[in-house]
């Protein structure tokens, strides 16, 4: 589905539901890819999915954000694929520089919508 051979599914993410799942996708050649998935026995979850493909594949380039490699919808199941993003360990440090990526972020997008 990446076009290369994956290796591993890796679901090193926590939390999730019965109805949903997550996992992290280890491919023969090194890229890793992060890939989540809802039924829509759970519309409101697969509506959610579906939204946030068209959002996140609506960003221009330059909003730090994970590229949406691709979307499978059947009308049952709607699967979503990422440019995978590593899980970061817990430290004091590491939430400082989340704040100021966060604070970026939200800096573009005021400067994007004072400008339209």
């Amino acid at each position: 589905m990446l076009g290369r051979a994956t290796v591993s599914l890796a679901p090193s993410c926590h939390g999730g539901a019965p109805w949903h799942g997550w996992g992290r996708l280890a491919c023969a050649d090194g890229t890793r890819a992060f890939v989540k998935a809802s039924s829509s026995a759970h519309q409101t979850i697969a509506d959610c999915y579906r939204d946030e493909a068209r959002i996140v594949d609506g960003l221009p380039p330059e909003v730090p954000a994970p590229r949406l490699l691709w979307i499978a919808d059947d009308g049952d199941w709607v699967v979503l694929c990422f440019d995978d993003v590593p899980q970061l360990p817990s430290s004091p440090f590491l939430r400082s520089q989340q704040a100021a990526y966060g604070a970026a972020t939200l800096s573009w997008l005021r400067t994007r919508l004072e400008g339209a």
